[in-house]
């Protein structure tokens, strides 16, 4: 994916995203990591065609192919971090999930193959037990779960991740880093949070974005040898450290 020029802006003339140029590797996990407001969820709502535009977004193809809005919602799966779900607060969490078959099965009608899939999805989260109840009687992390869930349903070739880490517990974390990394095999993540740490558990490749621009872009090796960056966009000192099983990682270093 190839990104050219990409400004979005609100009424009055505030820029939320100024002149984004940006090439999304492959079948990789590339992480937009920033803080709050940096313009990761907007970045991400742009290329699924959820917001007004400026510029072009073009994917792979025979040739550069522009993404479309109706291309995007074909193509793309956009999984909220805060989904307004008070239409569905009263749907089975199974029928939620069965509903984005629609762009494989070009049906609303329930084939045995869809359940399949769906219940397939739901063994691999961990949300077997809970298909049944209604999405009201869901908890904040589980419900994040049946939204990342849906996106695996719609069997997309990217997945657009906002902060899928946010409200599942700790313990969960690297389950999802590795679900996250076993989605890439075979489609492109851009998974958008504002965790270093989860960031670097996590993606091959790293956009840092403060302030609606890009301050940093570039693989694992690069980020950890740029600790300053970090340090600039979060407010907050960085250490290359080594931990037994991961390797070096950059970890936030707080004074009181």
């Amino acid at each position: 994916m190839k990104i050219t020029s990409l400004i979005v802006d609100y009424p009055g003339g505030i820029f939320k995203l100024g002149e984004i140029d940006l090439v999304i590797p492959k079948r990789k996990v590339t992480c937009l990591l920033g803080p709050n407001g940096s313009g990761k969820t907007t970045l991400l709502r742009a290329i699924s065609g959820l917001v007004d535009k400026k510029g072009a977004i073009y994917i792979d193809g025979k040739g550069d192919v522009l993404l479309t809005t109706r291309l995007a919602r074909k193509i793309t799966s956009y999984v909220d971090q805060a989904p307004d779900t008070d239409p569905l607060l009263n749907i089975k969490v199974i029928d939620y999930l069965l509903t984005a078959r629609y762009t494989e099965s070009g049906s609303f009608f329930d084939r045995e193959k869809d359940y399949e899939e769906v219940r397939r999805i739901a063994d691999k989260l961990g949300i077997t037990s809970i298909l049944e109840r209604k999405i009201s009687e869901l908890s904040g992390g589980e419900a994040k779960k049946v939204m990342l869930a849906f996106g695996m349903c719609k069997n997309p070739l990217y997945y657009l991740l906002d902060e899928p880490d946010a409200h599942v517990d700790m313990g969960f974390k690297p389950e999802l880093a590795r679900l996250v990394r076993e989605i890439s095999k075979n489609a492109t993540v851009i998974m958008a949070t504002h965790d270093p740490i989860f960031a670097q558990l996590t993606c091959d490749y790293y956009v840092v974005l403060s302030r609606g621009k890009i301050v940093f872009h570039g693989d694992r090796e690069s980020l950890l040898s740029s600790p300053q960056i970090l340090a600039n966009v979060f407010g907050v000192s960085f250490r290359k450290t080594r931990i037994d099983g991961i390797g070096e990682i950059l970890l936030p270093v707080y004074s009181y």
